[in-house]
């Protein structure tokens, strides 16, 4: 999570954050005449105010409404409460993609934090990162969800997966 320095200015370990990209939940939508506001939940703290600027050419994101998975592309801002000002939104249409996302998240910590670790350690921070994710409640859910549907299903036993 990023660290507010002052009102329009983010930082993570002294490095100044511009432009983020998020990946997440759409927890509400806002469509108006010259821009679109989003509620999305990440995860890391409570969900993100985000504003994406559109023009009458402009076609709005029909895909990219509450419960849907959305990576935004940003820039961060401050005005009384954390905001993404967003260049880009468009939904993930591969869940490999969130994991994907959260494996970017913990390389660019370790990059940040400039620890040096072997390749086998970072395996064992990858595995955690992804145990984590698929003992949440909310993946598990959306497991069960994607089994219900058909686009998944049990290998070896409930823990183990397949897509169909």
């Amino acid at each position: 999570t990023a660290a507010q320095l002052s009102n329009d200015c983010f930082s993570v370990w002294d490095f100044e954050l511009n432009q983020v990209s998020i990946v997440g939940i759409v927890r509400g939508f806002a469509p108006f005449l010259t821009n679109v506001q989003y509620l999305v939940d990440d995860m890391t703290g409570p969900p993100m105010n985000v504003k994406l600027w559109i023009t009458m050419e402009d076609c709005l994101p029909a895909s990219a409404s509450p419960g849907s998975y959305v990576k935004v592309i940003g820039s961060l801002r401050s005005h009384g409460q954390r905001s993404l000002l967003a260049m880009n939104i468009r939904c993930v249409s591969d869940l490999n993609e969130i994991s994907s996302h959260m494996l970017e998240v913990v390389q660019a910590h370790l990059h940040l934090s400039r620890k040096v670790l072997t390749t086998a350690e970072l395996r064992l921070t990858a595995q955690n990162v992804l145990t984590n994710l698929i003992c949440s409640c909310s993946f598990r859910s959306s497991l069960e969800f994607l089994l219900n549907e058909g686009h998944i299903f049990y290998t070896i036993d409930e823990n183990h997966f397949k897509s169909a």
